[in-house]
């Protein structure tokens, strides 16, 4: 580098150099030129020579330390206008997709809201008190696991689509033995928590039934949701941040039309059946762009995952539900004992029923990310 030492080969002493930095902008090229034959007298340099267009002086520095190819902007201060660098302008490219996407998507978000105020007044808080609970596995799960990976998947993203695809078919799996329990629990228990956290004050048991049915269908797109994240985190990492905006932009007007389509004859359930829909739409989309890029994710388990994760997912719901309602029946109440008991003990023996079935089923996934979280730090054990 500019102004750094030079290491002549098999020699590992440190060779101060002029400031070349301020002597290329000052100085001509015969100056910059006069400067590293200099240099060049005082190191064992292998070679130099000069190039045109634009005019430079290389040196050409060999050394006993492992090198890589790069490619670096030089950027001319005095004639470059801010914004205008050549990293900044390819950061701003990838980035106004992005953008559009959330303006489109913010857009359909008011207009949702728009129209759940002609169901009635209390129609958009029912919905933000859905979408809070509905947001919970989301940023636990989905966010933090996708924020993980990126970085992986994007050194990988380029010459190396093999090792990408089984990075991203693990996050995927991950992501699937999660996030279908999770919805499985909150599906079943989606009442007896509502009425915990928010039954309270003005908010009455009608609004807690209310809301438990507007989260109920919301849910039907979470996987969904789980899976689109996964994917579009993948895109990011390949530097397309087109496809997924241009994707974003037909489900919300899919949602738009279904939404005005079902608004009348079911009202606020039907705003968030169309909201389920955009979610299901948008991951299947996705879903078939991932196959016509890398050719699918064939052979890397996702499909014995899935189908293992569900029939765990399966017993979780039903055992919490029925535990619930016999907690319900047992107990029957209101007031805040009743509904922290109707929610920790089937909760509990939801979570019973699902480890055994990780257990039983053999997945994978599950026991090695409980591995991972009773390791003791710097232990170094890989997974089997």
């Amino acid at each position: 580098g500019l102004g750094g030492p030079i290491l002549p080969p098999g020699d590992h002493r440190s060779l101060g150099l002029p400031n070349l930095n301020d002597i290329s902008g000052l100085s001509s090229f015969e100056g910059v030129t006069t400067v590293g034959i200099g240099v060049m007298q005082r190191t064992a340099i292998l070679r130099a020579f000069t190039l045109e267009n634009p005019s430079r002086f290389v040196v050409d520095v060999s050394t006993d330390f492992p090198q890589r190819w790069a490619r670096v902007y030089f950027v001319d201060e005095n004639r470059a206008a801010v914004g205008t660098e050549p990293v900044v302008r390819h950061v701003l490219l990838l980035y106004a997709p992005i953008v559009l996407g959330l303006v489109v998507n913010q857009a359909g978000i008011f207009i949702g809201y728009n129209l759940a105020t002609r169901t009635g007044d209390a129609s958009v808080n029912y919905m933000r008190y859905s979408t809070t609970l509905y947001q919970l596995p989301i940023g636990l799960v989905v966010v933090a696991l996708s924020t993980a990976i990126l970085p992986t998947l994007s050194r990988q993203a380029s010459g190396q689509l093999l090792i990408f695809k089984q990075t991203l078919a693990q996050g995927l799996k991950l992501v699937i033995a999660l996030i279908l329990p999770a919805t499985a629990g909150l599906f079943a228990l989606a009442l007896p928590i509502i009425q915990l956290i928010f039954e309270h004050g003005k908010f009455l048991p009608a609004d807690s039934l209310i809301t438990s049915m507007v989260l109920r269908i919301d849910l039907i797109g979470l996987p969904f949701a789980a899976v689109d994240l996964m994917l579009v985190y993948a895109s990011y990492a390949r530097k397309d941040t087109l496809r997924p905006a241009l994707v974003g932009i037909v489900s919300v007007v899919f949602y738009v039309i279904v939404a005005l389509l079902l608004l009348r004859p079911l009202g606020l359930l039907g705003l968030m059946a169309a909201n389920a829909g955009k979610l299901v739409l948008h991951a299947a989309i996705m879903i078939w762009l991932l196959h016509q890029q890398l050719d699918g994710l064939r052979g890397f388990g996702l499909s014995n995952v899935l189908i293992r994760s569900a029939a765990a997912a399966a017993a979780t719901g039903l055992a919490a539900y029925g535990a619930a309602a016999a907690v319900a029946g047992w107990f029957g109440g209101d007031g805040l004992p009743f509904f922290i008991l109707q929610v920790a003990l089937p909760g509990g023996i939801g979570g019973l029923v699902y480890g055994l079935m990780v257990w039983l089923l053999d997945i994978g996934e599950i026991k090695n990310l409980s591995k991972m979280i009773r390791a003791p730090r710097g232990s170094g054990k890989p997974l089997p």
